[in-house]
């Protein structure tokens, strides 16, 4: 009579060996799962984060962009200005006084929003970011912009306590206004407002301007806070934020 073996050919020993590894093979094959899961919607909330941040910053590049308009168009009156003063009269053909003291005169101030990079810094997720440059960048940003900030508290400062005060004196202001509103400021021309220029009786020449020993230093208290928010934000910050954005991008890409 043959007797088979309960195991077949394997031993009980072989047997319970193998149903033990069987077991923690599976064990470790669940946290495996487990592990991947946790990591994939960890990778799913910071891709989510980072979608915040990107449209955060592509809504502050538009009014940045703005801002950048706004400078040039200011620094090129502010040099023909400076000519005229020096000169003594005022001999541009391309546009009238009003028009240039318009580009000086126009103000907006320099706003951004932080809340979804501080939400992503402080969440921790940063640290899942795997793009060490794009961590880094991040990291410096609220910095960044509240070192613009505060030089956008020394812009409105200079415009208030320099340059609307000595315009107020010597020209008329609503005329520059008028010519501002006219131009569609700032100048590129999305934020026109035909419809706000206050129809005056009479207008006065505002020429004598250039003649006022006065104006050189306002022009020239202007020109030094122009170049610096020209050079911060238009150089610095526009590079930063397109530097972001594109990592971002190659970020998600990377663990989606």
């Amino acid at each position: 009579m043959t007797t088979t073996r309960p195991f077949g050919r394997i031993g009980p020993v072989t047997w319970l060996v193998l149903q033990g590894v069987a077991t923690v093979v599976s064990i470790l094959l669940a946290f495996g799962i487990d592990a991947w899961w946790e990591q994939r919607n960890a990778a799913v909330e910071k891709n989510v984060m980072l979608e915040s941040v990107k449209a955060e910053m592509l809504s502050d590049l538009t009014g940045v962009k703005s801002q950048c308009a706004y400078r040039k168009a200011s620094l090129d009156s502010v040099e023909i200005l400076l000519k005229a003063v020096a000169a003594g009269r005022y001999e541009d053909t391309e546009r009238t006084l009003d028009q240039r003291l318009a580009d000086l005169a126009w103000y907006n101030g320099l706003y951004f929003s932080t809340g979804a990079v501080n939400s992503l810094l402080s969440s921790g997720q940063a640290a899942a970011i795997e793009d060490p440059k794009l961590r880094a960048l991040l990291a410096q940003y609220p910095a960044a912009v509240a070192w613009l900030s505060d030089l956008g508290r020394r812009d409105q400062k200079t415009m208030l306590e320099v340059l609307a005060p000595f315009l107020s004196r010597n020209a008329n202001l609503l005329q520059i206004s008028n010519e501002s509103y006219r131009l569609g400021m700032p100048p590129d021309g999305e934020s026109a407002e035909p419809a706000r220029v206050i129809p005056l009786s009479e207008t006065i020449d505002n020429t004598p301007l250039v003649k006022n020993p006065e104006f050189a230093g306002v022009l020239l208290h202007k020109q030094w806070i122009d170049v610096d928010v020209q050079s911060s934000l238009c150089g610095g910050m526009v590079k930063a934020i397109d530097e972001i954005v594109r990592r971002i991008d190659q970020e998600i890409r990377n663990t989606a």
